[in-house]
């Protein structure tokens, strides 16, 4: 409290509701335009990484590894989707990775691959410390009455058995 103070920071004793969280990141710019925020459910998070497998994405046409982190412009053609262009610096010419080769075989391929599958079967369980965080905040009044059902309900397993989300550095 003292910091917030001592900085001129407004400290709110409470949560944000849920529908207020979207209106906090809407506005939270203070120049331009307010962001667009799009309300999603978990069924609409897709599994992408799937649509990775047998494609080329470390080597360009020139057999040099790709560093996906320096580039700096990305272009692709929809006459050629088959290929990416890209620079690491502005003033250089573009180098190319053909990501899927041509062929009979790799056609099919990439039309049965496109096929996206939900990311999640089911709601993604928290840890049963976290959860009795929860529990312990709609017993207090903290968490409003509405909600309980909700936090009640969602899946908790012992925190060791949580998989960490998968990263998508360039080491994978």
């Amino acid at each position: 409290m003292f910091v917030a103070k001592k900085l001129g920071v407004t400290v709110t004793h409470r949560f944000l509701e849920k529908e207020e969280w979207y209106c906090l990141v809407r506005w939270a710019k203070s120049e331009g335009d307010p962001y667009v925020v799009k309300e999603i459910r978990q069924e609409h998070v897709f599994y992408f990484k799937a649509l990775l497998v047998n494609k080329n994405w470390t080597k360009n046409t020139k057999n040099e590894k790709v560093s996906w982190n320096s580039i700096r412009e990305v272009k692709v053609s929809a006459g050629q989707n088959n290929r990416i262009e890209y620079n690491y610096d502005f003033d250089e010419e573009p180098k190319t990775i053909v990501v899927l080769r041509s062929g009979t075989r790799n056609k099919k391929r990439l039309e049965n691959d496109l096929e996206l599958n939900q990311a999640y079967q089911g709601p993604l369980p928290i840890s049963k410390e976290k959860y009795k965080d929860i529990t312990d905040l709609c017993r207090g009044g903290i968490i409003p009455a509405r909600y309980h059902d909700f936090y009640l309900n969602l899946p908790h397993i012992h925190a060791s058995n949580l998989t960490r989300v998968e990263s998508d550095s360039e080491e994978d």
